[in-house]
């Protein structure tokens, strides 16, 4: 657990697959926001239009295809 005082703790696969729903929430989200506009919901999330494919493929999200 985190508070056993173990400086790793809390960063297993529980957590990673944390981060990853939350990414993927993040990406949701900017998608709608912008009616699928990927160029735009990738300058929303503040990264690279590539990076934006390339987990969108990760999470089944679309194609995850550049136009």
């Amino acid at each position: 657990t985190p508070l056993s005082g173990d400086p790793g703790a809390g960063t297993g696969p529980v957590a990673r697959n944390q981060l990853e729903e939350s990414e993927r929430d993040a990406i949701v989200a900017a998608l709608k926001r912008t009616n699928n506009n990927r160029r735009e919901a990738a300058v929303q999330l503040g990264i690279a239009r590539s990076t934006l494919f390339d987990k969108m493929k990760k999470y089944g999200l679309g194609d995850g295809d550049e136009e």
